[in-house]
């Protein structure tokens, strides 16, 4: 069995949770609502598509035995998910606002980095990972 430990998984459909917040900011920005991220400082993100795939491959190519496997997660701050929102939808400038507490650490202590066991893994940049969250809820908008 091979378990994936992800850390904020963010992008298209991520709607309930604190952690929610950078994946509901997109969807404020391209309907150019107001929305503040209720939590602040430094934490990984996980692009939504990269934590699926890490299920799929964890499926068919599971290496022998029970094996944790961390995804390499970029470390970004709220305000630099802010600043690629705005890249992405200018028009949102001002927005978008960032309060509360940091959110809770969550390294694992023997971290084991998925990179080991599936080879070829790439996982998506923030920005790229962002942008697509920002297209993903124009394409809905526009379908309204």
């Amino acid at each position: 069995s091979l378990a994936s430990r992800p850390h904020v998984v963010y992008g298209p459909e991520r709607e309930s949770g604190l952690s929610a917040g950078p994946s509901l900011a997109c969807r404020a920005a391209v309907r150019g609502d107001r929305y503040e991220i209720a939590y602040q400082g430094i934490a990984g993100y996980d692009y939504v598509e990269d934590v699926a795939r890490a299920f799929v491959r964890g499926v068919e190519e599971c290496p022998p035995g029970a094996t944790v496997a961390d995804l390499p997660s970029e470390p970004a701050s709220t305000d630099e998910i802010v600043t690629h929102i705005e890249r992405c939808c200018p028009e949102a400038a001002g927005s978008i606002s960032v309060s509360g507490p940091p959110l809770p650490s969550n390294h694992p202590t023997a971290p084991r980095d998925i990179r080991l066991l599936l080879p070829g893994w790439e996982a998506t940049p923030l920005a790229s990972g962002i942008a697509r969250t920002i297209a993903y809820h124009r394409r809905c908008e526009a379908a309204v």
